[in-house]
């Protein structure tokens, strides 16, 4: 017999603003999207360490805090392209 996940209505709001958010809140931190191969890894550095570079190619820039969700950056992301 499988677990069954119960919904709260504040889980159920959450899913509905930002499924990211949902997903994240019942699968954790841990879930095995997270773990990245070798490849992905190196990816991911050589986009951090072109992030260094912008920031010293133009040092009036906006900084972007990763730490905010996603849900709440999207926006940000569109108004500062704009």
């Amino acid at each position: 017999m499988t677990k069954r996940e119960v919904v709260s209505k504040t889980g159920f709001m959450v899913g509905l603003q930002c499924p990211l958010q949902q997903w994240l809140r019942v699968n954790g931190n841990n879930a095995p999207e997270f773990y990245l191969d070798e490849v992905s890894w190196t990816r991911m550095e050589s986009g951090n360490r072109v992030d260094e570079l912008a920031s010293d190619y133009f040092p009036g820039g906006i900084p972007w805090k990763m730490r905010e969700s996603f849900c709440i950056r999207s926006p940000g992301t569109q108004w500062v392209m704009s």
